[in-house]
């Protein structure tokens, strides 16, 4: 039974209370299978960053009734900077996984792994500078930087051995590209008076996130019956 409109103030509530419980308990049963499988002190930084999710759900949730709506948004700027630091320092944690890994079908030399770093870093940042800032809400050039470390560190797991950083860099790539596009499509539904599509395309980073924080733990599930070395060295 339909009580409330769809796009009626109590029903998004609602909708964004079962968002946040189902998130927060994904991420710490994440943390929990993080820690249970031992990964905790061979990907510090990873698991580093989930906890750090798990106390920013908690304690926005805890102070978006006690403080004014501009202190919160405030405050969630400066996590989001915090956030953005932790998944580069993820990034490079990824790449030092892929680094102790054999590449096929040859090794790379060290110093020429050493040199992929300014490069891929260069990458990035020429791609983010270029990304136009336009609409209403406008594309995160930080969060263009980091997927597209991602996605560079994801196409070289296909030359090792290594499982996790794959993983690890699959998660981010496409929530990375899943913000991308809901900002493109809430710019377009502002232009074009969607409410529907405007709500929408809000959620759906949120239910995509959702989806990652599955596909890791059911990674973390796999890893049970798949030799360690095949996912850290």
């Amino acid at each position: 039974m339909t009580l409330y409109a769809v796009d009626g103030p109590l029903t998004m509530k609602i909708a964004n209370l079962n968002l946040w419980i189902i998130g927060f308990c994904l991420q710490a049963a994440l943390l929990v299978a993080l820690l249970r499988h031992k990964l905790a002190f061979r990907i510090p930084i990873f698991t580093s960053l989930i906890a750090f999710y798990i106390v920013r759900a908690g304690a926005l949730f805890i102070l978006s009734s006690h403080v004014t709506r501009k202190d919160y948004g405030m405050l969630y700027e400066a996590l989001s900077v915090v956030d953005l630091v932790f998944q580069i320092l993820v990034a490079a944690e990824i790449f030092a996984c892929l680094a102790r890994q054999p590449c096929k079908p040859a090794a790379r030399g060290t110093m020429t792994r050493i040199a992929m770093i300014p490069v891929g870093i260069a990458l990035a940042g020429a791609v983010a500078f270029m990304t136009p800032e336009v609409g209403l809400f406008r594309t995160d050039r930080g969060v263009v930087f980091v997927t597209v470390l991602m996605l560079l560190l994801l196409i070289w797991t296909f030359r090792t051995g290594a499982g996790i950083p794959r993983q690890m860099a699959t998660g981010f790539v496409v929530y990375g590209c899943s913000v991308l596009v809901a900002g493109v499509a809430r710019n377009y539904a502002v232009a074009h008076r969607s409410r529907a599509m405007l709500a929408g395309s809000s959620y759906a980073a949120s239910g995509i996130y959702i989806c990652i924080v599955i596909y890791w733990l059911v990674a973390l599930r796999v890893r049970d019956n798949t030799r360690p070395g095949l996912w850290l060295s």
